[in-house]
């Protein structure tokens, strides 16, 4: 028995080592896998098609941290900077798509915009398990009236 021979048998030692550094870095695998993580963070929200009164956001598609497509997006916007302390605060924007895979663009068009208004937009995603990803990048919006034409929009994006 192992009682028996484990101060006497070098090979049953180093076996016994051996054995317990696998079985640790397989816990640790289990960890990685078993324990929930948020999924990446969007880097890439950008506004596109500009409209007299809507703007089309679009951002790559993240994955969560098993490298699954998240589960939704939570898209917000506010008067002023949006950051992780008030985010909470930010006003929710309704009817944001359904993610698609990872890395496959997906875009939303933001209606009812107002002219002589700024508007902080960021977005997040949420996992299988409900974990909410870091803040996205945030854009800044503005309509600004011009006398040549109805409506003009003037994008600044900004981290």
């Amino acid at each position: 028995t192992l009682a028996n021979t484990w101060p006497h048998d070098r090979t049953t030692v180093l076996r016994y080592e051996s054995m317990r550094t696998s079985i640790s870095r397989d816990i640790d695998r289990l960890d990685n896998l078993l324990i929930p993580k948020p999924p990446s963070a969007v880097l890439d929200l950008s506004s596109q098609d500009h409209k007299s009164d809507s703007i089309t956001l679009a951002w790559t598609s993240p994955a969560d941290y098993l490298a699954r497509s998240v589960e939704s997006y939570e898209l917000r916007y506010s008067d002023s900077r949006l950051t992780d302390t008030n985010w909470s605060l930010g006003t929710e924007i309704i009817g944001e798509p359904q993610p698609s895979l990872p890395g496959k663009t997906d875009s939303f068009v933001f209606n009812n915009l107002q002219s002589n208004r700024t508007y902080y937009v960021a977005l997040r995603s949420r996992d299988s398990f409900g974990e909410l990803s870091l803040l996205s990048n945030i854009l800044t919006l503005r309509l600004e009236p011009r006398l040549d034409e109805p409506e003009r929009k003037t994008i600044d994006a900004a981290r």
